[in-house]
């Protein structure tokens, strides 16, 4: 009874310090100091700057080769509890058919939760990713500050080992979180890009409308001309009999007459013999005036068209170059990259992968991280961004949960959902995980014997996580309705974060009761 004690007291305390700062978000939205507009480019500012600030200096500092050798097992653990929540995520929040437009409506909500089209996403994201950092710190130091819980012994080193093996376990978590987690946010671009494509098309046939009208109402008077004329170029291969940079003179729609009563076809510039003054033969172009007059010499006669003359029309079209063509596609290849690098690539990630690295470098470690290094005061500028991202974060979830959970894009059922997948279904996954691993007894393992306590406190308490703070933040960059979606993932926070001393509590308990 004292141990359950000692760890609901250590739970409530961190937990209690996350709502405090959440409330001053609130306490800022309802006196409009924060409002929607502000806390969207909050958000931004935080993703861009902040954030990445606070990634580099946690796992640069944290991180070394020698090390990451040995604690090999954090990093797949967080790469395998990322497919488990997805998994189950999938299962209980997601439908398959939500993507689908054509699909039945009944089913764009099927799923366990009845979770809605518009937030299945973010619900996904939200049983994918899990407090990493600031909960898992803040329980574990205070568990190690404890000293003695049950048969465990906790030093003051155990708590720089926290510390040590949560930065691990970020180094593959951080680059999962924003490769991954924006893909999730955005909606899939096959549907959009269709309706684009469509709108292009429907847009350009409007504008050669006149055109093409033209052309089918031609169609009948150039069946048989349009024969004729072709034969006469059925000896040139558009592009191949033309060198490079020719112009070529296509002819759209051939010159073609009238078709008179009998069938046969009439000149459509007739040229007529009139008697000159001296009586000779004078040889007289024919005038037409828009009354179907038509003036033949000196005489006047007066003809009825029976159908108009097509239009003829002539493009000029020139036979681009080897190089042209060349540079052509080099560019839309380069176009077509950048659009695919554009949805995975991003600071974040970025910070995530510059941190690893200049840890893992001897010379870089040595260079910024060491209190001698030549650029040791970089890293302290960069410490103390990012000693603002958390906070930040915290206030913004608060300022979208001002007027209370938002349950319009975040039903109570998915609440349930996503705290089911957070605080029951991924915790049972690792238990068992850590009883098959204390089965095998494996020498690249830590010890399960009670050595390596601190290791296999963090490896189960990072299975039992609420979901990310950093998701109300994916939220509103990368969302369709950023401020009502980011609600939604607030409010499954708040459920999450108000079952925490009890759910969260419980779990450890059986935890250091296992280790």
């Amino acid at each position: 009874m004292t141990l359950f004690l000692e760890i609901f007291l250590a739970a409530f305390r961190a937990v209690a310090k996350l709502f405090i700062m959440c409330a001053f978000g609130a306490f800022a939205r309802r006196k409009n100091l924060l409002g929607k507009e502000l806390t969207k480019n909050l958000s931004s500012l935080n993703g861009t700057i902040f954030l990445p600030c606070l990634l580099v200096t946690s796992i640069g500092a944290s991180v070394t080769l020698e090390k990451l050798k040995k604690l090999w097992l954090l990093p797949v653990a967080a790469c395998f509890n990322v497919v488990c929540g997805y998994v189950f995520g999938r299962v209980l929040v997601f439908s398959s058919g939500g993507g689908n437009r054509n699909a039945d409506r009944r089913w764009m909500t099927n799923n366990v939760c009845e979770t809605p089209e518009r937030f299945q996403r973010a619900a996904l994201a939200s049983c994918t990713f899990g407090n990493a950092l600031a909960l898992p710190v803040v329980v574990s130091v205070a568990i190690a500050e404890t000293g003695k819980v049950g048969n465990l012994v906790f030093t003051e080193e155990d708590k720089d080992k926290c510390v040590l093996y949560i930065g691990v376990y970020l180094i593959a978590l951080s680059p999962l979180m924003w490769i991954v987690g924006p893909s999730l946010h955005k909606p899939p671009k096959t549907f959009s890009s269709h309706q684009q494509k469509k709108a292009t098309t429907s847009r350009k046939a409007k504008e050669s409308d006149g055109n093409l009208h033209l052309q089918n109402a031609s169609n009948d008077l150039e069946e048989e001309t349009i024969d004729n004329f072709n034969e006469d170029f059925d000896e040139y291969d558009d592009d191949e009999d033309l060198p490079e940079g020719d112009v070529e003179l296509q002819r759209l729609t051939p010159p073609s007459s009238p078709k008179s009563s009998n069938g046969r076809f009439k000149s459509s510039n007739n040229q007529g013999f009139g008697k000159g003054s001296d009586g000779g033969s004078e040889l007289n172009d024919e005038n037409n005036n828009d009354n179907g007059v038509t003036t033949i010499g000196a005489t006047t006669t007066t003809t009825t068209t029976t159908s108009p003359l097509p239009i003829t029309t002539t493009t000029l079209r020139r036979n681009p170059s080897s190089f042209e063509r060349l540079s052509t596609t080099i560019s839309e290849s380069y176009r077509k990259s950048k659009q695919v690098v554009k949805g995975f690539v991003n600071v974040n990630m970025c910070a995530s992968i510059s941190g690893l690295i200049l840890g893992i470098i001897p010379f870089t470690r040595h260079l910024f991280f060491d209190t001698e290094g030549a650029l040791y005061f970089v890293y302290r500028a960069l410490y103390s961004m990012g000693q603002a991202a958390v906070p930040q974060v915290l206030v913004i979830i608060g300022a979208t949960l001002a007027n209370g959970p938002d349950h319009s894009f975040a039903p109570k059922r998915t609440a349930v959902g996503v705290l089911s997948v957070r605080f029951l279904l991924l915790p049972l996954v690792h238990v068992g995980v850590y009883f098959l691993f204390k089965k095998l007894n494996s020498s690249a393992l830590p010890s399960t014997s009670g050595t390596d306590h601190t290791f296999w406190l963090i490896f189960l308490i990072e299975g039992c996580t609420p979901t990310a703070s950093n998701m109300v933040l994916q939220t509103m960059m990368y969302s369709k309705e950023p401020e009502k979606a980011a609600a939604g993932v607030a409010s499954l926070l708040f459920w999450q974060y108000l079952s925490a001393p009890f759910l969260l509590t419980g779990f450890i308990c059986l935890f250091l009761s296992i280790i």
